[in-house]
């Protein structure tokens, strides 16, 4: 049998928008009770993952970036924004991928970091950079009365092993053991803060809550859930997909004298009858019920992603079903995005004083400010077409009108 998936790791949700790791090899397919080892590797190899996940985020956190924040930042915060990462790219772009990101998991870790050696010919060497850490990568934390974040340690690969960086309010350090045995290095700065910064998707449940919810959570699920139908679909049809062959033996050693010659007698191949019963040779199929049962989950499944995509970015089931009127549904869903912007823009403005403080300017900050209002009509008419470039080729049946009541009903 196979082994237990969990749905809630940071692999799991990863793989679900990439399309890889185990839906590609068919791991993230559970085996059934009564199905033959064989059959479910077939099975796995066999199985295909049509990518709603990464349609749909692709679709919102385009949509969400479509306008530039704006910044009124005097220096240093000015050129940190052209080179965000060290390497040249933007503070826009690194932040969309960052948020994609926490859109998956939930929350992500922003390490705003500084070389502790300046390069004699770069300045720029030495300047602030951005780092990312995931959810599983942050092994210890502590907070203080206000939910503020005074110590907190990440796991990292080097050198082919693990090792541990930790984060205070006064100073850096890294470790050979998650303990803190086995110093490595250490440094000191003394702007009073730990520069790490959490960056959610949407809103905490708490106040102090370190991580929020995955956005995504719901239609990963319902996403994981087609690829299970449709994995069980395909299966279905490769073994109806050429009628079986019935023809008679008359006897025994007529039926060995088939076998050693080659032919397999049952489902696979050819099925055999007595003659003095009755009967003529024929191909024969089995009966469609169990296809087109399979088709109706999968077209309900489909269904599901939908909902699970629109009642997501809406608020909630509840609010759909009591919302009568157009503007209601717009107020709800700009509130959601106006939502997420407001993450980024917080975010972004600890990472400004941050990387003002790593220059020894803490003081200097000037503004910055995300869009809170977006077209709607516009995001639900890209949402549709992302995902019916989908849902057409994997369910002809599916009636692609009903998808749209169910557009217009959500997001108006």
């Amino acid at each position: 049998m196979s082994t237990t998936i969990d749905r809630s790791s940071d692999a799991f949700l990863l793989d679900a928008y990439s399309g890889k790791g185990g839906f590609l090899t068919g791991a993230y397919l559970p085996q059934h009770p009564l199905e033959e080892d064989e059959d479910y590797q077939v099975r796995q190899q066999q199985s295909v993952y049509p990518n709603y996940v990464q349609k749909v985020l692709g679709v919102y956190s385009g949509y969400l970036w479509q306008r530039t924040p704006a910044r009124e930042v005097p220096d240093p915060y000015g050129p940190f924004v052209a080179d965000a990462d060290g390497m040249g790219m933007g503070l826009d772009m690194l932040l969309q991928q960052y948020q994609r990101r926490a859109m998956l998991l939930g929350t992500v870790w922003i390490i705003v970091d500084k070389p502790a050696v300046q390069a004699a010919t770069r300045a720029s060497d030495a300047a602030p950079y951005l780092a990312m850490r995931m959810p599983s990568e942050r092994v210890a934390s502590q907070q203080d009365a206000r939910g503020r974040i005074t110590r907190i340690t990440f796991s990292e690969q080097a050198d082919g092993g693990s090792r541990y960086r930790t984060f205070t309010t006064t100073g850096w350090s890294v470790h050979e053991k998650a303990d803190g045995t086995g110093l490595i290095a250490q440094g000191d700065y003394g702007f009073g803060r730990v520069p790490v910064v959490r960056l959610h998707a949407q809103a905490p449940m708490l106040q102090n809550d370190l991580t929020a919810e995955p956005w995504a959570f719901n239609l990963i699920q319902q996403n994981w859930r087609v690829y299970r139908l449709r994995s069980e679909m395909d299966w279905l049809f490769s073994q109806q997909a050429f009628a079986m062959l019935r023809f008679p033996v008359s006897d025994a050693q007529e039926r060995e004298r088939l076998e050693q010659g080659g032919l397999t007698l049952g489902a696979n191949n050819a099925l055999i009858y007595d003659p003095a019963n009755g009967g003529e040779p024929a191909f024969f199929a089995p009966p469609p019920d169990p296809i087109n049962a399979y088709q109706a989950e999968l077209d309900k499944a489909i269904g599901g992603i939908y909902e699970a995509a629109n009642l997501e970015f809406v608020g909630g089931a509840k609010i759909q079903q009591a919302a009568t009127t157009t503007a209601f549904h717009f107020q709800q869903a700009n509130s959601a995005l106006a939502g997420m912007a407001a993450q980024c823009e917080r975010a972004e403005r600890e990472i400004a004083w941050l990387v003002n403080a790593w220059n020894g300017q803490p003081d200097v900050l000037g503004q910055i400010v995300y869009a809170r209002d977006f077209n709607l009509a516009n995001l639900a008419e890209e949402l549709q077409q992302a995902m019916d470039a989908i849902s057409l080729n994997i369910s002809p049946t599916f009636d692609a009108q009903v998808k749209r009541n169910v557009a217009r009903m959500v997001l108006g």
